[in-house]
């Protein structure tokens, strides 16, 4: 192929739209998740990195809305529902997230062994260290270990802290949500065993 005539976006955000090999033409949806909710239906020309944000936003909804529900208990007892809730919605996130990007470039490519842990699968890689992983920085770590800030202990709460509770939570969502955006510029610029 000529060099010339090399397909070179600048950015995530101008990826081509794929069309179908069949005369059907670009389906107009892509279902993300196995649960009934409207929000999980992703447009197909949407960008990658407004699928992450959609994953992410969705996410967080469902996450402070358990946490609300935790809160409103009044009692310290459901801790360990909520606990098993944000594990199982991890775990659910990660799978979404899995769908987004697996159509990058380079997602799918082999990792030197020990370079990111145990897994040489990039995405893997990334996804256990940042997501859904036991490292002490994943997303999953931070919102269930017993050492966490983001589930109280102990409730009822005053206002004030719920709010830092809440702050806690959601500040290491966005954290998670950044790592995922920047992940995925390192993957579609193929830099990412880079950093």
């Amino acid at each position: 192929m000529d060099d010339k005539r090399r397909f070179r976006p600048e950015s995530l955000s101008v990826l081509e739209s794929r069309a179908l090999l069949a005369s059907l033409g670009t389906p107009s949806t892509v279902f993300v998740g196995g649960h009934n909710r409207g929000a999980a239906i992703l447009p197909a020309r949407q960008t990658v990195v407004d699928q992450i944000n959609t994953t992410f936003d969705r996410f967080t909804t469902d996450y402070l809305q358990a946490q609300s529900a935790y809160f409103a208990s009044g009692t310290s007892a459901n801790r360990n529902s909520m606990v098993a809730f944000t594990k199982q919605r991890v775990s659910l996130l990660t799978q979404e997230l899995i769908h987004v990007m697996t159509r990058l470039p380079g997602s799918l490519s082999q990792l030197q062994a020990g370079h990111f842990g145990p897994s040489t699968v990039t995405l893997q890689a990334f996804l256990s260290r940042r997501i859904n992983g036991s490292t002490s920085s994943s997303l999953q770590s931070i919102l269930t270990s017993n050492n966490s800030d983001a589930i109280p202990k102990a409730i009822p709460l005053n206002n004030a802290s719920a709010t830092l509770y809440t702050l806690t939570a959601t500040n290491a969502i966005e954290a998670a949500r950044a790592s995922t955006l920047n992940g995925a510029q390192f993957l579609y610029s193929g830099n990412f065993k880079k950093h």
